[in-house]
């Protein structure tokens, strides 16, 4: 007897499938193989004997059964792409922010059904807004933290590590400069993407016409502490007692205080973040150094007096002062805001040791816990960090990526002639313990700069104290942690 098979729903199925089809291509869906399962009946013709006309006889009848079989077989389906919108909370707002724009757009029209929402964050408010967020449960799917702010998220779990993710992804760790890379982790796993630089945080800025004037060579900008302190001493312009102009403007703040250390090859915590390390001569050195720096040009009041006078958002770019420390960010800024400006930049001089700042801050895109698109979040997250959306965002600026290759052949070492200097700053700076009270550190460095620097005791002194008033900090947070 003879068999054949006819699908009860082939009909249906094609039809469904080649609609189906037709409209994801027009989305840019891809096709992909996959096994289905096809519910048919069987339909068998077969020799069977019946009374015809009184007489028995043998006759070829089809005869339907009525039971199901359920073959498998592989087709192409394409799978139906549902609207995805992820929510993304950054920071870079003014000239930044058509620059993000446009990598959003570029994301879009990849990644057919997926729309970005973008919302600003506010640098003064942005604290306050993501614990309130994170704490009722609304994150967005990606999120723009500093690598300092990065452990209290991770501790809590509010943020999720990505290891496996980089793992699938097949990234590797020497794509990225080493420090930055380092300072992604934290309690032995990775929480988010680099997506700028935290190197090249601390540069030499210098005047070449007031370097000039001085009797300094503009190509030959200082190197060593030393140096440093000679050339503020021949730079500073004063009438009286009275600045005219700051041979250099350091700037002393917490966020400094940690570069000043890594020069000076200064320990302050231990790899784990668990005890303070600060109390040593190395750390008590760089604080005298930052002191005799500020004595030289008419001491703290003096100096924080000349500086507010101005009235200006940076003295550097107005010419009132002839040396300052900033980060890469401000090759963009003085293009911005002092086109005129005869400059010239250098890594920050160094005392001993191998390093030249400290790298604490790359900002990374992490992934909320909370998130309902993680797949899709991460593709946003790599496309703004190691593919071209971060990329293009960052050479836009005349401002590096983490990412080498990004860097590699770009625009920024033909156009930029201080690439020299940013390379050389992307390969000296010292990565830093990750600490969930780094916030409170800053606190109390301000304080103790300012006591320095204002005699109210001596650096030694003043670095015990410090170092007593972060060890009672951080013995209180990790009790409470168990």
């Amino acid at each position: 007897m003879a068999f054949r098979e006819v699908s009860r729903r082939r009909l249906l199925q094609s039809a469904l499938a080649s609609g189906t089809a037709a409209t994801l291509a027009a989305c840019g869906a891809t096709p992909t193989p996959q096994v289905i399962k096809e519910v048919v009946t069987q339909v068998v013709e077969k020799e069977v004997t019946k009374i015809v006309e009184g007489t028995p006889q043998v006759v070829v009848e089809t005869v339907v059964v009525e039971s199901t079989v359920v073959v498998e077989k592989e087709v192409e389906i394409t799978a139906a792409v549902q609207p995805v919108t992820l929510t993304l909370w950054h920071h870079w707002g003014g000239t930044r922010e058509p620059l993000l724009a446009a990598a959003f757009e570029d994301f879009a029209a990849r990644n057919p059904g997926v729309t970005v929402e973008p919302t600003l964050i506010p640098w003064d408010s942005k604290e306050q807004t993501i614990l309130t967020a994170v704490a009722a449960g609304e994150a967005p799917d990606v999120l723009m933290l500093n690598a300092s702010e990065m452990p209290p998220y991770a501790l809590n779990q509010a943020i999720m590590p990505v290891d496996d993710l980089i793992a699938e992804a097949g990234i590797a760790a020497d794509e990225v400069y080493e420090s930055d890379w380092a300072v992604t982790q934290f309690e032995g796993k990775i929480w988010g993407l680099p997506h700028t630089v935290g190197e090249a945080a601390q540069l030499l800025f210098f005047n070449t016409q007031h370097f000039e004037e001085a009797g300094l060579d503009p190509a030959a900008p200082p190197a060593s502490w030393t140096d440093l302190r000679q050339a503020t001493e021949a730079l500073i312009g004063k009438q009286g007692e009275d600045i005219q102009r700051l041979g250099l403007l350091i700037g002393a703040s917490g966020w400094t205080w940690l570069n000043f250390l890594a020069e000076n090859e200064a320990a302050w915590l231990s790899g784990d973040a668990r005890e303070v390390q600060m109390d040593n001569p190395d750390a008590a050195e760089a604080l005298q150094f930052i002191v005799d720096l500020t004595d030289a040009q008419g001491g703290a009041e003096q100096v924080a007096g000349f500086v507010s006078a101005g009235g200006e958002s940076d003295p550097f770019y107005s010419g009132r002062t002839a040396m300052a420390y900033s980060g890469v960010w401000n090759y963009f800024l003085l293009k911005t805001n002092a086109p005129e400006l005869r400059y010239g930049s250098a890594v920050a001089p160094n005392n001993k040791g191998q390093f030249h700042e400290a790298n604490y801050g790359p900002h990374l895109w992490t992934l909320p816990a909370t998130g309902q698109h993680i797949p899709e979040a991460w593709k946003l997250a790599m496309w703004m960090s190691r593919d071209d959306g971060g990329c293009q965002f960052l050479v836009a600026q005349l401002r590096p990526s983490p990412w080498k290759a990004c860097n590699e052949g770009s625009a920024l070492s033909q156009l930029a002639g201080y690439w020299s200097v940013v390379e050389a700053a992307l390969t000296s700076a010292r990565p830093e313990p990750r600490t969930p009270v780094f916030n409170q550190f800053l606190s109390i460095w301000d304080e103790m700069l300012d006591k320095a620097t204002r005699h109210e005791s001596d650096a030694a002194a003043t670095i015990t104290w410090a170092a007593a008033e972060m060890t009672t900090a951080n013995d209180e947070f990790w009790q409470s942690q168990g």
